[in-house]
């Protein structure tokens, strides 16, 4: 019996040994697969993060020297560079070509190498005559080449000539910036000014103004411009305002900051202007000298506030009052120049106001008080602050169809798109759905069939049901 039982508790014992062994191999052997289908997982992961980065990258660089090219073919001089823009556009269109390929790398290596072609002859020329650029632009502002020049779409960073001319739509706005001068013309809405530098003068004079509004932010050199009845001259250091009506004599010059001075083309009258005061002028007369109100000073909220939407749909500004003051103006924009404004009131008695808060993004505000003779005086430095939504917007008062930018590069029957529409809402390309991300952004390929004008049709939909279309043609070749 016992040898009995010593053989059972030997084979027992072996088996157990066996099965022990067993466990451990699997466990390790788990382990191990575990370990490898996470290491796969983040692979993977990181593979289409990267692919992702280098797609939009490539597509950056090909939408930029589009950009560029149609810029540098709209100025004479590139006649002088025709034989670099025409090996530029053979490497963009090998660029679209890899986008439509998935081959991302080799797109922006062909990207890269037609824009660094197009930089170097946009230098070239720049260098030989243009005076100033769009350092930002808003809405539908325009150019065009000297006198019979076409009007085109302005971007920032386009150069300008001596003898361009320059005109914003409405709720639009751009910065000039003049490089020699280090001077910054502000436009607002509805303006339209011909870039015109004479240095013939004491002081150096930019352009004519021909109607709308506009501010000189000078540095250390003074600056001026002209319209067809007055000429104004800049300080430095100075932020100088002049607005003058379509086809009127009429005009208004307003000192935020430092001096200026306004003559009469007509009759050489002067008048001298500082800081915090306003002329203004009809035809060769001038009327008597206002002093504005100072800048009222911002309370309440603390510049770069956050307002959560789902806590809140309300916001309170408050500032100090102003003494004199006869009531105020209150603007609240998300443009920076406040060319397009979602507040813009004038008659505020008090100094504080309730917002009804709606859409989320960032927004500036400001206030200027008004003096007693009805003057507007100097605008406050703005505050910005932000709304933001974690859980659902008040989508049953939602009745503005969402917002639609894009970009297109077409290469043959491929179109590549690029765009932004508001966070949280679809796009169909052609009827076709295309994936959207958390803040709006978008990019698709669309092949196109047919011959002639073909139509891309985008459109943006909202959860509230509003929509938003933009179509664009595309000219196929027959067969």
């Amino acid at each position: 019996m016992r040898p009995m039982t010593s053989r059972r508790s030997s084979k027992n014992r072996r088996s157990r040994e066996w099965y022990g062994v067993s466990v451990d191999a699997v466990r390790l052997g788990i382990g191990v697969s575990v370990l490898s289908i996470l290491g796969l997982g983040a692979f993977v992961g990181y593979e289409r993060w990267n692919a992702e980065r280098t797609r939009q990258r490539a597509f950056e660089l090909v939408t930029e020297a589009e950009r560029l090219d149609q810029q540098l073919r709209a100025r004479p001089e590139h006649r002088g560079y025709l034989s670099e823009l025409e090996v530029a556009t053979a490497a963009r269109s090998r660029a679209t070509a890899a986008l439509t390929r998935d081959e991302f790398a080799a797109a922006v290596l062909a990207g890269k190498e037609s824009l660094d072609i197009l930089q170097e002859v946009s230098l070239r020329i720049r260098t030989a005559g243009s005076i100033a650029w769009f350092r930002s632009v808003q809405g539908d502002v325009r150019y065009a080449r000297g006198e019979t020049g076409e009007f085109l779409r302005a971007y920032p960073r386009v150069e300008l000539n001596d003898g361009d001319y320059v005109r914003t739509g409405s709720q639009s706005s751009a910065e000039i910036h003049f490089r020699d001068e280090d001077t910054v013309f502000v436009l607002r809405p509805k303006s339209a000014m011909k870039l015109s530098r004479d240095l013939s003068g004491p002081e150096p004079s930019l352009g004519v103004m021909e109607y709308g509004w506009v501010r000189l932010d000078t540095a250390a050199a003074p600056s001026g411009i002209k319209t067809p009845f007055s000429e104004l001259t800049v300080a430095e250091n100075s932020k100088v305002s002049l607005e003058i009506g379509e086809g009127s004599t009429e005009s208004e010059v307003k000192v935020a900051q430092g001096r200026a001075r306004v003559r009469s083309l007509r009759n050489g009258i002067t008048r001298d202007l500082g800081e915090r005061e306003q002329v203004t002028q009809t035809a060769a007369v001038f009327g008597p000298t206002v002093v504005l109100p100072p800048p009222p000073v911002l309370l309440l909220p603390a510049d770069a506030a956050s307002v959560d939407i789902d806590v809140t749909d309300r916001l309170t500004l408050e500032w100090q009052p102003v003494a004199g003051a006869s009531r105020y103006a209150l603007q609240v924009s998300r443009s920076r120049q406040f060319g397009d404004n979602d507040i813009d009131a004038s008659d505020r008695a008090g100094t504080r106001a309730t917002l009804g808060l709606d859409r989320l993004g960032t927004y500036l505000w400001r206030v200027a008080a008004y003096g007693r003779g009805g003057a507007l005086g100097v605008w406050s430095e703005p505050r910005t602050f932000r709304v933001s939504s974690y859980q659902r917007l008040a989508l049953e008062d939602d009745t503005e169809p969402p917002t639609l930018e894009f970009e297109m590069v077409v290469n043959g029957n491929i179109a590549v798109l690029r765009g932004k529409t508001e966070p949280g809402a679809r796009i169909e390309i052609n009827s076709e759905p295309v994936p959207v991300a958390a803040d709006g952004a978008f990019l698709a390929t669309e092949v196109l069939t047919g011959s002639g004008r073909v139509p891309v049709v985008v459109v943006a939909s909202d959860r509230a049901g509003n929509h938003t279309e933009q179509r664009r043609w595309v000219l196929l070749d027959e067969g």
